[in-house]
């Protein structure tokens, strides 16, 4: 009688431990599911992010580089102008 009461008892522990590890799994799966769509739901604004921050990062580097003079001098240029314009009026 002990020993089927023992048995009982040990099948009874082990029912419920299957029942826990059972519930903890489907949790888990729950979670990761919830995480996945989560994941799925920020990457467009992750990927937006990163579009901007490359935009960001392009302008800077355009911004940094060096801008080389005119080889050609403003005041000359108008002088020229003014010199051809002159001719024309001449003509």
């Amino acid at each position: 009688m002990e020993r089927r009461q023992r048995a009982a008892l040990e099948t009874l522990a082990k029912s419920e431990r299957d029942r826990e590890e059972t519930q903890k799994v489907t949790e888990s799966l729950k979670k990761a599911s919830m995480e996945k769509d989560r994941r799925r739901q920020e990457a467009p604004k992750e990927r937006r992010q990163n579009q901007l921050k490359q935009e960001r990062l392009q302008w800077q580097q355009v911004m940094l580089k060096e801008v080389k003079s005119p080889t050609h001098n403003f005041l000359a240029l108008n002088e020229e102008q003014e010199k051809r314009r002159e001719e024309a009026e001449i003509v």
